[in-house]
This record gives structure tokens, sequence and C-alpha cells, in this order.
């Protein structure tokens, strides 16, 4: 992207956002599944009819755990975007 004319600042937000969209869909995905298997195991091991668990019920606690696991991904892409925000194309380009 810096070869293109791309500024510091649009590389840096780039990969922040990369990160959260990949934070927000891995949650989801990770929703689904969660919940999915809680149901088919609910229904194999009569836990619905003893306990009334059941794999779609949403607790507001879970959005607190979600939300914590988007923070994470953005704090992990903090090195990432910032070495490529530094780094020099000349530099990069003269190791060929």
């Amino acid at each position: 992207m810096r070869l293109g004319g791309a500024s510091k600042i649009f590389i840096f937000s780039a990969y922040l956002f990369e990160a959260v969209i990949l934070g927000v869909f891995g949650v989801f995905l990770a929703w689904i599944f969660s919940h999915t298997f809680v149901e088919l195991f609910s229904k194999t091991t009569l836990l619905k009819r003893s306990y009334q668990i059941t794999g779609w019920f949403f607790h507001m606690y879970e959005l607190r755990i979600y939300l914590f696991a988007v923070l994470i991904c953005m704090i992990a892409a903090l090195i990432p975007s910032y070495l490529a925000m530094r780094s020099q194309i000349q530099e990069d380009l003269t190791e060929f």
C-alpha cells in the first residue's frame, strides 16, 4: 500500500480495521458453534428435560466476553500495524 502512495496513518488504521473485522466474525462463528453444540448435546443427554438447558439462550454476560475478545484482537494487531506503518519501502525493495 505504501508503494501506491498510502499514508502511514491509513496503513495503521487498515490493519486495525482488519483485526476488528476478523474479531467480530470469529466471535460470531464461535457463538454459533458453541450454542449449536450445547443444543445438540442437551438433546442427546436429556439435560434439556432435567435442567431446562438450551443452546439458544443468550445471556448478557456473553456480550461482555465478545467485546473483550474483539478488544484482544485489536491489541494483538497493534504491533503488526505499527511495524507495517514504519516499514521503509526503499530498504525493503533493495534487499532483493
